[in-house]
């Protein structure tokens, strides 16, 4: 399962920068946020693990996405907060990273510590999307940007989001339940993509990038929703994560088409 993992993420990292060299940042975003990893790891997990066990990580994998659209969001407002300042890419890259880590613990381990049950964190999850996306910096009538990676580049992107996922697992062993459970839900993809794309295209391609990975997580939202509400009602294992995979599609959908209207009013 570890080794499946860590190859599906520098896998997923180069499939998404190639496909926004044609498509854009936006589509690179939307695709990186989409559960691919997460639903294929999941699918190997519910061929060995019991339903009880699966569920309960569903359950805790929803509970946690808040924090990675606090992280979504706090990067594009730092992204947009450095534009006109321009102190280099690689100072930009790190104020970005740190505010964005900062926002994704404050308010995961905040999270963590409210007395309250499954529905009221689904709601949470659920609503985080929509909050996030009303909350990002505005960028009205702004093409697609795409942009030629070099190989170098490619293999460097790939390459960190290697050592990121090992570095996750390994300290994920070492530290408390809660606090295992919010470094796994770390948004991989989410780091290595931006990082990447302020400090070599700037900011404008990393708010279409965000935005889009913002609307992907939707996607992760309902995937990990409809999963755990499906196995706790009683539905067989294959019907449950078929359907939770078409909910992902259709939330993620949806979402755009929101986002869509939203920017042509």
């Amino acid at each position: 399962m570890i080794v499946l993992k860590l190859l599906l993420v520098p896998a997923m990292v180069g499939l998404v920068s190639l496909l926004s060299q044609r498509f854009g940042q936006g589509v690179a975003g939307l695709l990186s946020g989409l559960p691919v990893i997460a639903a294929t790891v999941t699918a190997v997990l519910m061929l060995e693990a019991p339903r009880e066990s699966v569920a309960a990580i569903a359950h805790a994998s929803y509970a946690a996405i808040p924090a990675a659209f606090a992280y979504t969001l706090a990067f594009s407002w730092v992204a947009r907060w450095i534009e006109p300042r321009h102190p280099g890419p690689q100072a930009a890259w790190l104020l970005c990273l740190g505010g964005a880590a900062l926002a994704f613990f404050v308010v995961g381990f905040g999270l963590q510590a409210l007395p309250i049950g499954h529905a009221p964190r689904l709601l949470i999850a659920l609503a985080s999307p929509l909050l996030t996306l009303a909350l990002m910096p505005r960028q009205p009538g702004q093409a697609p940007i795409a942009f030629r990676i070099p190989r170098v580049e490619l293999g460097l992107r790939m390459a960190f989001a290697f050592l990121m996922a090992m570095v996750l697992m390994w300290s994920a062993t070492r530290l408390s339940p809660a606090a295992s459970g919010l470094v796994l839900a770390w948004p991989i993809t989410g780091c290595v993509l931006p990082c990447f794309t302020i400090a070599l295209y700037g900011s404008p391609a990393t708010l279409q990038l965000l935005k889009g990975f913002a609307n992907g997580l939707f996607g992760f939202t309902c995937f990990f929703a409809a999963l755990a509400s499906l196995l706790d009602a009683g539905l067989a294992a294959g019907p449950a994560f078929v359907l939770s995979l078409l909910a992902a599609l259709a939330g993620a959908w949806v979402l755009l088409q929101l986002r869509r209207q939203r920017a042509a009013g």
